[in-house]
């Protein structure tokens, strides 16, 4: 029952990442270029006001090419300016094809497709683009988002296509299985539930019971054999703070719906929780230092949580005369930091 239980989780993960890829803009018949931020420049820094032009370069690895993305901010206000969106083929004197574009369309922190015709072989080819402000103006202007990544190159491919030619068909699904590594935030949202449950499923009554010769070895670490959970959500929460970007409310209900059922089990002080939260603050404060807004944003985002957590369970604590038997001390020793107790 168990097995059919992490199939179903897996399925279900399967289809939450491709919700979450379309969400993003990958479409289901598609393959994307991320491109390098060093090629898109800005005749200005900032709003784009009438007149000024964003230019970029990308290099096509697929057929196909029929989009080129771009991440806009609106800086929170309505714009009602008009962009006009160019593309040649490097080289070429000529435009392959323009567009004009208003961008009340555009969604804050979204990339915005522009189409063309298919470009049948694009495969290895480097494309130009431009897109122009025809009526920017200053103060309602957009501008580029600096989040990653900032533009794509997409190439379409149609289902009849891929259903006839068997080869095509192989050739896409790996690519599209590789590009996968362009959205590791997505993939753990999709799928760390069914990774979770592996792990209840292979580690019940703390024994791993696969591969016995496996097992002796990982037992024999004692950052797995003492706190395999804690790490496992403490490495989800380095995981999006590493790759940034805006915390599903999901993610949090489950990182602390776990944290809590696993310290009502092995009974943790409230101190442990407001030690993440204190060093959480800490991060947050020092990425905010260097620069990294949205990390540091996710960081004091988790700092909150666990502070909450550490509401939660002093209440239990001092009203409810919960009596918990791992101090931090005790907590932070099974880690090899050695810590002189409370009095």
């Amino acid at each position: 029952m168990k097995k059919y239980f992490l199939f179903l989780v897996f399925i279900f993960g399967c289809f939450v990442l491709l919700f979450k890829l379309n969400e993003q803009g990958n479409q289901l018949l598609s393959l994307e270029v991320p491109g390098d931020s060093q090629e898109l420049i800005s005749t200005r820094s900032g709003e784009l006001i009438k007149g000024d032009i964003v230019r970029g370069k990308i290099k096509s690895r697929y057929s196909n090419l029929g989009q080129i993305t771009i991440r806009f901010n609106n800086n929170h206000h309505d714009s009602d300016d008009i962009v006009l969106f160019k593309i040649k083929e490097e080289g070429n004197n000529d435009w392959y094809y323009q567009v004009k574009i208003k961008t009340d369309q555009f969604q804050p922190q979204a990339l915005f497709p522009f189409g063309f015709p298919q470009i049948k072989d694009s495969i290895g080819r480097t494309y130009v683009f431009e897109v122009e402000s025809l009526n920017g103006q200053q103060g309602r202007g957009i501008s580029i988002d600096s989040q990653k990544p900032q533009f794509t190159a997409k190439s379409i491919f149609a289902k009849n296509e891929l259903i006839s030619n068997k080869k095509l068909s192989l050739y896409f699904i790996f690519h599209k299985i590789l590009d996968l590594r362009y959205y590791p935030s997505i993939v753990l949202f999709s799928y760390y539930p069914f990774v979770f449950l592996l792990f209840l499923y292979y580690y019940p009554n703390n024994k791993i019971n696969f591969y016995p010769s496996l097992s002796s070895k990982i037992e024999s670490i004692p950052l797995i054999k003492n706190h395999l959970f804690s790490t496992l959500i403490i490495l989800m929460i380095v995981f999006s703070l590493i790759f940034g970007g805006r915390i599903e409310d999901i993610n949090i209900i489950f990182i602390v719906g776990t944290y809590l059922l696993y310290s009502k089990k092995y009974k943790y002080e409230s101190r442990i929780a407001l030690f993440y939260s204190v060093w959480l603050l800490i991060l947050a404060l020092i990425l905010l230092i260097f620069g990294q807004q949205s990390s540091a944003n996710s960081s004091a985002v988790w700092a909150y949580m666990f502070l909450w957590i550490t509401v939660v369970q002093q209440i239990g604590e001092d009203i409810f005369h919960f009596h918990p038997t791992i101090s931090l001390e005790e907590y932070l020793s099974q880690f090899g930091l050695k810590v002189k107790p409370k009095y």
